[in-house]
């Protein structure tokens, strides 16, 4: 934990960092604030196993926006924070309560199960989960609005420049309309593109599963 320990000394608890929090904002409780977080962070170090689960709840819901980054005047890293909180309390678990839907999620053809499964659900969960799982996101609907005329590019001649898009597994899966709106702005600006497909590693590396975040 001396890399933890490190990282949360640099804190001076000036309180700089309350405001840029969307949820502390929200619920107005320092525990859900940075510098409530980091004091949290602290008292795990010294105490692990009875203060992980005050430490889970806490940490779970910060979005990690960091925003308090750029307001703290001490250069707090609170992403470098947060990320080895959750590796720590990820591997504090017994193996029976370690998170196992990551390998579902970041397996594409298993998410595009998981997907269609959805409308065995309940008619409100349903509802719900179609709204998510469809990719119906005003963002990716609007980049191929703006972008659908350049659907008939042809490939830039060979020997031009090239680049690789990562198509992920959640990505893929709920907005691939975002995915044919980045290839089209690509094709136009001159490349071409070749997708590598698979999980990059986001979801583990915020889910606490570091090594398996850096191997992916």
């Amino acid at each position: 934990m001396d890399r933890l320990s490190d990282l949360t000394a640099q804190c001076v608890r000036c309180g700089f960092c309350l405001e840029t929090c969307p949820t502390f904002l929200i619920s107005g409780d320092e525990v859900e604030s940075p510098r409530g977080r980091i004091e949290l962070a602290k008292q795990f170090q010294g105490d692990p196993d009875g203060m992980i689960q005050v430490v889970q709840a806490a940490f779970a819901t910060c979005v990690g926006c960091r925003s308090c980054e750029t307001a703290c005047p001490s250069g707090v890293r609170f992403g470098d924070i947060y990320e080895a909180v959750r590796e720590q309390t990820e591997q504090a678990l017994p193996d029976h309560k370690k998170n196992r839907i990551l390998g579902l999620v970041s397996r594409p053809s298993v998410f595009q199960a998981l997907r269609m499964g959805a409308v065995c659900l309940p008619a409100s969960w349903s509802r719900a989960l179609s709204r998510l799982l469809t990719g119906s996101g005003s963002i990716g609907r609007a980049l191929t609005r703006k972008f659908d005329s350049w659907d008939d590019l042809a490939e830039p001649a060979h020997g031009a420049g090239y680049i690789k898009l990562v198509t992920g597994c959640v990505m893929e899966n709920l907005y691939p309309d975002v995915h044919s709106a980045t290839r089209n702005l690509v094709k136009r600006a001159g490349f071409c593109v070749h997708d590598v497909k698979g999980c990059c590693g986001a979801l583990h590396s915020h889910g606490g599963q570091q090594k398996k975040a850096v191997k992916m």
